[in-house]
């Protein structure tokens, strides 16, 4: 086989391979109804689990749910709550979810559900303009408002900030997060669903207020209504309830940052560092600890509660001055959870004053002339470059749809939110990518009527086009960028869709465009170039 020969299968190979992995990406390509998909989904046991399934389907009544706690709303909080009433450990039924190293049986299967959840969603949602989601707001806490302006607006833009890394955790979603008036914040979530997984909205409207607080020396409690601290002795999990000081020795604004390290292959901590303002506050509180341990003779935890619950509640090993861990039986998945929880705090008070699902936000007949419009467009683009370079504009059009093929894939393993903008911007990438392949055939078509062969004036027109096309779609690159750095939401979507477009034009115009060009002259498929006239 010829060097060009091998070239040009390479080219091909890599295209391959390129498409294979983006539609393998876009699988599933759409949603399956959660109480559709949890009916084949059990992988052991599955006669039993379809008992349970019964059993939680006999308690789905959404209205009478309002009033009797026996009724769940949808099959998905009825199957919960089922379990959870029973005691039943549903990690039994999909040992395939990797949740084993979760102690707590409620916390296990709340964690397995969520997972089924969105193993049931397709791999490209759409957006609040294309399927609806929901909408909520979050006010401070008037007893938390500062009174000063200026104060007041840092308050907002740190909940904005903490609200902006919840969404991010959940992936590339495309909210929109904005501030609204003098004290709240609003939250867009596209593709997102109260009636299947309202947990979703919960986990993210919660305040998110850390406080370090003193635990009681000596005395326990007989019952468990106190806060409760887990921990593991001899591989099982023992609750402790305490007693919590309810004034904080020092809020979340202590911690610079917080993240989880390993000790060994199954334990992990986690590893804390403190502002210059914070180690010295950390250091008085684990000093006097420390003192007054060694004064009585007994140890003295020092709780970390979120949201007035408690996360955990360590003894105080040593003083903490820049840094320090937070040691114990923790899992891979709770020392990330814990250092998520120490990363994301408020100092103020959060309540949510609404919460809604809404509908798509344009009208059905504007959506549809919208796609409309973007199809039109397409087809002219097609019947455009098939009528003024026939073969060579086939081959364009080809590496167009292969093109859009990989947008959508990456967009799919980023788990993009697919808007009306992000759409706009594909097809803005479509005139892009025609554009390159049309620079091309320009300069291969001056080539020839200079006198050259088919081949040299595809080598010399990809030479003489190369810096063009670069040039070109890096300007728009940088355009994009400042559209994704600084956007919100839609505009945001926009600038990410266009700046994968940008790379995915080049790839397909210099390597798929060329090899099928190269392969069409090699074998006299396209035997000349159009001259003028």
């Amino acid at each position: 086989m010829s060097a060009i020969n091998r070239s040009i299968l390479w080219k091909l190979i890599i295209t391959a391979l390129v498409v294979i992995w983006a539609v393998s990406a876009m699988i599933p390509f759409s949603d399956t109804p959660f109480e559709t998909y949890i009916q084949t989904r059990a992988t052991a046991n599955q006669e039993e689990f379809a008992k349970i399934l019964k059993a939680a389907e006999a308690r789905v009544d959404k209205l009478a749910a309002k009033n009797d706690k026996s009724k769940s709303p949808t099959l998905y909080i009825a199957l919960r709550d089922y379990a959870d009433a029973e005691n039943i450990d549903l990690y039994k039924y999909f040992p395939d979810v990797n949740v084993s190293d979760i102690l707590n049986l409620k916390k296990r299967n709340d964690i397995l559900l969520k997972e089924l959840y969105r193993q049931s969603k397709g791999m490209l949602k759409k957006g609040l303009d294309l399927q609806g989601g929901v909408s909520f707001t979050l006010e401070i806490d008037d007893t938390n408002l500062d009174k000063d302006q200026y104060s007041r607006e840092g308050q907002l833009k740190d909940v904005l900030s903490v609200m902006n890394n919840r969404v991010n955790g959940l992936g590339v979603t495309e909210p929109t997060i904005r501030i609204m008036g003098s004290k709240a914040v609003e939250v867009q979530m596209p593709g997102v669903s109260l009636k299947d997984n309202p947990e979703a909205i919960e986990e993210l409207s919660r305040p998110a207020k850390l406080e370090f607080r003193l635990v009681h020396r000596t005395a326990r409690p007989s019952s468990a209504k106190p806060p409760i601290s887990e921990t593991e002795r001899n591989g099982r999990l023992v609750e402790e309830p305490m007693y919590v000081k309810r004034i904080p020795e020092a809020n979340g604004d202590i911690i610079s940052r917080a993240y989880p390290t390993m000790e060994d292959a199954n334990k992990f901590s986690v590893g804390m560092e403190f502002t210059s303002d914070g180690a010295k506050v950390f250091e008085r509180i684990t000093r006097t600890i420390l003192e007054e341990d060694n004064r009585t003779g007994t140890k003295q935890p020092l709780a970390i509660v979120l949201d007035g619950r408690l996360m955990s509640a360590p003894n105080i090993v040593s003083v903490i001055k820049d840094r320090g861990s937070i040691t114990g039986n923790f899992t891979r998945r709770e020392a990330i959870e814990l250092a998520n929880a120490l990363n994301n705090p408020l100092a103020v008070g959060l309540k949510r004053t609404s919460l809604n699902e809404v509908g798509p936000s344009l009208a059905d007949t504007a959506r549809e002339s919208s796609m409309v419009a973007a199809g039109i467009g397409f087809a002219a683009t097609i019947l455009f470059m098939l009528f003024f370079y026939r073969g060579m504009g086939l081959i364009a059009v080809f590496s167009v749809i292969v093109n859009l093929v990989i947008i959508v894939g990456v967009l799919a393993s980023f788990k993009a939110t697919m808007t009306l903008p992000g759409i706009a911007a594909l097809v803005l990438t479509i005139g892009m990518a025609v554009d390159s392949n049309i620079l091309v055939f320009e300069r291969m078509r001056e080539e020839t009527l200079r006198g050259k062969n088919l081949w040299a004036s595809l080598t010399a027109g990809y030479d003489k086009a190369f810096s063009t096309i670069v040039d070109a779609n890096l300007t728009t690159l940088i355009s994009a960028g400042a559209l994704w750095a600084f956007g919100t939401g839609p505009v945001k979507g926009f600038g990410l869709t266009l700046a994968i477009g940008i790379f995915t034009t080049l790839f397909c115009c210099l390597i798929l465009s060329r090899a099928l060009l190269e392969l069409s002259i090699k074998n006299n498929i396209i035997k000349k170039a159009l001259s003028k006239g």
